[in-house]
């Protein structure tokens, strides 16, 4: 996932890259309730909102391309 890190004062992919991409929803990150986490926003165009780490959600995975191009949806 992406997190705050405090010791490097930005957002980080938990692979440690920098994120390149934002698509944080209208006034945020906002840090209420310590959000160090990001998830998305369902309900807000599946917008970016900074959340606790402890809250729980759904997730999503990520795959390297070689795995991706080997699933086929079909026609």
């Amino acid at each position: 996932g992406l997190t705050y890190k405090t010791t490097k004062d930005s957002f980080r992919w938990t692979t440690g890259e920098h994120q390149s991409f934002t698509s944080f929803g209208f006034g945020q990150p906002d840090n209420q309730g310590f959000g160090n986490c990001v998830e998305l926003q369902a309900s807000a165009a599946f917008d970016w909102n900074d959340q606790r780490c402890k809250t729980r959600n759904r997730y999503i995975c990520q795959f390297a391309e070689e795995h991706i191009s080997r699933w086929d949806p079909g026609p």
